[in-house]
């Protein structure tokens, strides 16, 4: 098997082309690569765009480390003119990487999945982001997670409140009592639901003051 193709085994990306690798420093290596596809693709609709330019920088985005050594993928994106979008011109697609964002996919996955088992802090501490990356990155991978059907039918729903670091900030959690799904704010979640699901709603429950 060639090195490149055991380099994207390990990347875990199929629609890429390894073109070269660098060790930037004793603690880093940077894979450069390019996507599969020939023609470029609008990262906001996935569609096949017309490219105009290249930026003028090349991006990094990290990858799951390597033990000890910390990955990036080198690529300099194509800028593209989406017609389906209206013709604005943003970066292409890229197969490893959610758009306006600095990590992989299976970066942006791990870090959501340990801020489920455990606490932000800790997740900066063995990731080496920011507290605020990982809050972006939750909300990311949430958001693309979510069903946009799942509140079809809601008529029942509870409100609460809690506080949290040291009763500083307060979050509020609606719930629908019969699926047992949440939303996070109370006037984002009747935004989200829309005036004519709100008209259906029945019996709320809430404990707030």
């Amino acid at each position: 098997m060639r090195f490149t193709s055991i380099l994207k085994k390990l990347l875990g990306v199929t629609q890429l082309y390894v073109r070269g690798i660098a060790i930037d420093r004793d603690d880093e290596i940077a894979v450069e690569v390019t996507p599969a596809w020939r023609k470029p693709r609008c990262a906001r609709c996935g569609t096949r765009a017309a490219q105009y330019d290249h930026p003028p920088s090349v991006g990094r985005w990290q990858d799951l480390n390597w033990g000890p050594i910390r990955i990036y993928l080198v690529y300099r994106c194509r800028r593209v003119t989406c017609a389906r979008c209206g013709g604005k011109s943003r970066n292409a697609l890229v197969p490893w990487a959610a758009a306006g964002t600095k990590f992989t996919h299976r970066m942006e996955e791990l870090a959501a999945f340990l801020a489920r088992q455990t606490d932000i802090t800790s997740v900066t501490s063995i990731l080496g982001m920011a507290w605020r990356t990982v809050g972006r990155i939750v909300r990311r991978v949430g958001e693309a997670r979510l069903d946009p059907d799942r509140w079809t039918g809601l008529t029942r729903i509870g409100v609460d409140e809690f506080s949290y670091r040291k009763r500083h900030r307060y979050l509020t959690v609606v719930l629908d009592h019969d699926t047992g799904k949440t939303a996070e704010t109370l006037y984002t979640f009747f935004d989200l639901i829309g005036q004519e699901q709100c008209e259906g709603i029945e019996p709320v429950s809430t404990d707030m003051s």
